[in-house]
């Protein structure tokens, strides 16, 4: 609760320290282009629905164990992915205009891949324990992936605002967009389909539509719409229904352009 109180009023502060009123320290009605935002909801939605099906895992359930320790590989696969994705395109960036300014998170790269495969070996021994010993090591490594997330959450929250900072000082909005459309594009239909499992109940409409426009254009129109029909189990008729409508227009504006 100590860092929560400290993180708010660290982040909190400084529009009142200036003198400026609560009506002009909100947010400007035109947001800047946010690198980070979106794709870290999902990865909170990620470590909030990973952990708790690891914590109810039934350790002396064969099926369920080998059913969840692959669940946890599998997104602790996308959170190297998505390590590597800001180390290739994003700390570049940060670094040829504001030398210095992605250094500290640079550290934390690493070790969040070293504990990414610290954790990647625990449930694989997990998975191959014999199930009248799985207990221990199984409520080990729930505690361990907490201690993770723990540590991602603040990670995050620095990215989302020191890093943010960093990126709307020194690029333009469309500059910035060139650079989500580059990981995008790196990115293979089966590491795309990972992430919309996450983007899908995380993101707002006005967060997810953006995303899936840009993924469309990368990919076969019958590719795109498996992927996007896979997104409906996720989400509600209503809210998905609001998704491909927006989605629609987006791609109708880039048509009449």
């Amino acid at each position: 609760m100590e860092i929560v109180m400290k993180t708010i009023a660290q982040d909190t502060r400084p529009a009142f320290d200036a003198g400026l009123s609560p009506a002009s320290a909100l947010p400007p009605v035109a947001p800047r282009f946010d690198l980070y935002t979106g794709i870290h909801k999902a990865i909170r939605v990620g470590c909030a629905e990973t952990l708790t099906r690891l914590g109810a895992v039934d350790a002396d359930d064969d099926d369920e164990v080998q059913t969840m320790t692959g669940a946890l590989v599998a997104f602790l696969a996308q959170m190297r992915s998505h390590v590597m994705h800001e180390n290739r395109f994003v700390h570049p960036a940060m670094e040829a205009r504001r030398p210095g300014s992605a250094s500290q998170v640079a550290g934390e790269h690493e070790e969040h891949l070293a504990a990414i495969e610290a954790l990647e070996r625990e449930a694989f021994a997990l998975a191959a324990t014999p199930a009248a010993l799985r207990r221990e090591p199984a409520l080990r490594l729930y505690r361990h992936f907490a201690l993770f997330v723990a540590e991602n959450h603040q990670h995050m929250h620095h990215e989302e605002t020191v890093h943010n900072a960093v990126l709307w000082s020194a690029y333009s909005d469309a500059e910035l967009l060139a650079i989500e459309l580059a990981i995008i594009g790196s990115q293979s239909q089966q590491s795309m389909a990972g992430w919309l499992h996450w983007f899908a109940p995380a993101l707002a409409t006005a967060e997810l539509a953006p995303v899936l426009a840009g993924a469309r254009g990368g990919m076969p129109a019958d590719v795109f719409e498996t992927l996007l029909s896979s997104m409906a189990a996720r989400q509600s008729p209503e809210r998905h229904g609001k998704v491909r409508a927006a989605v629609e227009a987006i791609a109708a504006a880039q048509a009449a352009a």
